[in-house]
Order: C-alpha cells, then structure tokens, then sequence
C-alpha cells in the first residue's frame, strides 16, 4: 500500500513537471502569466551556437531564468531575441567559450553574475534602456578588452568587472551616481578610466590592483574615497584630491602605488588617514594642506623615496609609524600646533615610532607645545641623531645591539636605553 502511494506521488509530480517545465528543441521552458510569456529555464543541448526562438507554440520567448546556460563550455555564440526583456542571475555563468552574445535593447538590467567568469568574451555592447549592471556580472572575463556603456545605467554592482584583466579603456557616462565596493578590482590591463561627474564617493577597493593606470582625475562631485580605493596602482604617477573631497574613509586608499611621484591633496581633507600613503617609494616630496589636523599611523610609511615633508600649522597629532623608514627623509620641520608624536610598543616588542628607522634624519627640532611624545618616536634613526627641546639638546646614541629609543613615560624629558633598565621603567607605569 505504501509503495503504490510513493508511485502514485511521484506520477502526480511528474505530471506537474510536464504541466510547467516543457522542452523544445533543446531548450526547458515554462509559460509565466506574470511575465507575459514563455521562461527560458535551462538550456540541455551541446550546441556551440544556439539562437532562442522569439516564440515558442504561438507565445512569446520573454525571459532566460536563473543559471539557463550555466557552465554551458561548448556554447561559444548566443543570439537573443528582441522579445526578452529579462536575463535571470548568473544565465550565462562559467561559459568559458562564449565570444559573442546580442543583449536585446528590451533589457532594463544586467542581472547578478549574468556572465561571470565567461572568460572569452571579447565585447559587450550594453543597450540604452538597462539601467543597472549588477553584482559580479562580468566578473572574471579576462578576455573582455571593450564595454560600451549607456547612459541610462546609473548604478554598477559590486566586482562589476573585477579581474577583466584585458580592458584597457572604459567610459563611465556622468549618469552613474553609484559604484560598489571592488567594481574594476584587479583590472590589469586598464590604462585609463574616465569616473563620471555625478558619482559622490570612490569605493572600497574600486581600482584595486590596476597596476597599468597611469592616472587618475577624480571628479569635484566625489566627497569620499574609500578603503584600498586605488592600492597596489603600481603603475600610477600623479593624483589630484579636489577639495570637493572631506573624508578618506578606513586606509591604505594609495597604499603599494609604488610608482606615485606627484600628489595633490585638496583642503577639504581634515585627516591622512592610516596607511594612506604606505609603501608609495617613488614619492619625493608632499605637501600637506592647511585643514589637516592629524597625520595617522602609518600614513607615509616605507616611503622610501620622500625627502621633503610640509606639515601645516593645522596640525596637532603625528601617529606612530607615520613617517616609519622614510630613510630618504633628512630634515622636516614639525609646527608649533602639534602637540603629540606618537609612539607605541607593541604586545608582542616591537616599537611603532612616529619617525622609526628614519635613517637618513639626523636632528630635529620640537616644539615647545609638544606634550605627548610615545615610545621609540625616534628609534633607528641616524646614528649621533639629536633631539632639541625646550632649550636642551639629547643625543640619542646608537647601539648596535639594542639601540637607543627616546621615550615618553607620562613626560618629555627623558629618553632611556633598550637595556634592563628601560624596561624596568616600563614596568613601573
């Protein structure tokens, strides 16, 4: 009894099946009333070339669903037509051999991984009417070397087009206001990119990796640019901040552009923020603008290159490791508005100074208005280096050893030796 009812259900769910999910010369579909027509649900065939049909049995073809084609590694040429106005997330995924697919101008969106990782694909000419290129859509298509973008599209989706590695030019139209976190991340290939006037913030990780960008014009629209935005650019030379722009959120924003020798900082930035700058070693020399109110940690470090440092008026805090082994660096004059160079030890020994390993600076000259002076601020600087404070001058010895660190423990007017007795004092606050 039991098995005749076990049979007697799966005939009735294979009757539903035929009901919904009927195929047609290869292909499974479903008539769907909401939409008008006929769903495109799976591709079964092995066809390099496959042309949907406009109408199935008298009803119109107006939509591929989810994954249709997914991982579909013969299919190399896809003609689609006019009647479908909506392509299901990842439709096109993993089709490695795909080379050429015509979007129908009925489209309003290119969906979510619509073709994601379709590494042959050589050009895509998106229609006027989408308005929106989603999640990772043509993530990883390395072969991708032009993209035609409408001025109807106003948003791009996050890792977009992360690792076309192959596109060397794209247009952004000033329709797009928005741009997700890691759009063109690790774009290799690209030399130039035009950001539209209507976008208001560069996102995290947005050109992350394009190491063949030369540079970059930033539009007046952007007021905030984002973590790693532009990191590891190895190939870009110069960059200009407007003043339009107040906030450089989370760090690294230029960290690894080894090749960056020419930046413009506008006054609207209140903050170098941590790493902003870090391991840029082509950089020779930056001016800091007048708002700036605090340098955080590790804003230039391993800016080996930088020889010449302005620092305004404006600012009263100097993070640790925020000049760390800037060995170029022989002089830099430090304004009577700072009143803290920071240092720390970390848990597990090692000391984050301000100016650390700053081998080539052999004095410097601090403010009176300087209260707060952190641990190993001047660790590993030229050997015979000298300290001027309030009228008196420290000499700050190297030992080959352990070194000198000149130190704050709640003042400023002591500095102690790496021996047993510096740590002892430690030990003691």
């Amino acid at each position: 009894m039991k098995k005749r009812g076990a049979f007697i259900l799966v005939a009735a769910l294979l009757l539903c099946l035929a009901v919904f999910l009927i195929t047609w010369d290869g292909f499974l579909y479903k008539n769907d009333p909401d939409l008008g027509g006929i769903v495109i649900t799976k591709y079964l065939g092995r066809a390099a070339e496959v042309s949907i049909p406009e109408e199935i049995k008298g009803k119109p073809v107006v939509a591929i669903g989810d994954g249709a084609f997914y991982g579909r590694k013969r299919l190399q040429r896809v003609t689609i037509p006019g009647s479908v106005t909506k392509i299901g997330a990842n439709a096109f995924n993993s089709c490695i051999r795909l080379t050429s697919v015509t979007i129908p101008d009925g489209l309003t969106e290119i969906s979510i991984g619509m073709f994601y990782d379709c590494k042959g694909l050589t050009d895509i000419n998106i229609p006027g009417g989408v308005a929106e290129i989603g999640n990772h859509a043509f993530s990883g298509c390395a072969g991708l070397t032009t993209v035609t973008i409408p001025y109807s599209v106003t948003s791009i989706g996050l890792n977009a087009f992360m690792g076309c590695t192959s596109l060397a030019n794209i247009e952004i139209p000033d329709s797009v206001t928005s741009i997700d976190e890691s759009a063109f991340l690790n774009c290799t290939g690209l030399t130039n990119v035009i950001i539209p006037n209507g976008l208001t913030k560069i996102s995290n990780g947005m050109f992350y990796g394009c190491n063949s960008l030369v540079g970059i014009t930033i539009p007046d629209s952007v007021t905030s640019i984002g973590a790693l935005a532009f990191a590891h650019c190895t190939g870009l030379t110069y960059v200009t901040i407007p003043d339009s722009v107040t906030e450089i959120i989370g760090w690294g924003a230029f960290a690894g552009c080894t090749g960056l020798t020419y930046v413009t900082i506008g006054s609207g930035i209140t903050r170098i923020g941590e790493y902003m700058f870090e391991g840029c070693t082509a950089l020779t020399g930056i001016t800091i603008p007048g708002g700036v109110t605090e340098i955080g940690p590790s804003a230039f470090e391993y800016c080996t290159g930088l020889t010449s440092v302005t620092i305004p008026n404006s600012v009263t805090k100097i993070g640790y490791s925020a000049f760390k082994s800037c060995t170029g660096l022989t002089s830099i004059d430090i304004p009577d508005s700072v009143t803290v160079i920071e240092g720390i030890l970390r848990i597990d020994g090692v000391f984050l100074g301000a100016f650390r390993d700053c081998a080539g600076l052999t004095s410097i000259d601090i403010p009176d208005s300087v209260t707060n002076i952190g641990v190993g601020a001047f660790l590993g600087c030229s050997e015979g280096f000298t300290a001027n404070y309030k009228g008196v001058t420290y000499v700050v010895e190297l030992r080959e050893e352990r070194g000198l660190a000149w130190i704050l423990l709640g003042t400023v007017e002591y500095f102690y030796d790496l021996t047993d007795e510096f740590y002892d004092a430690i030990n003691e606050k």
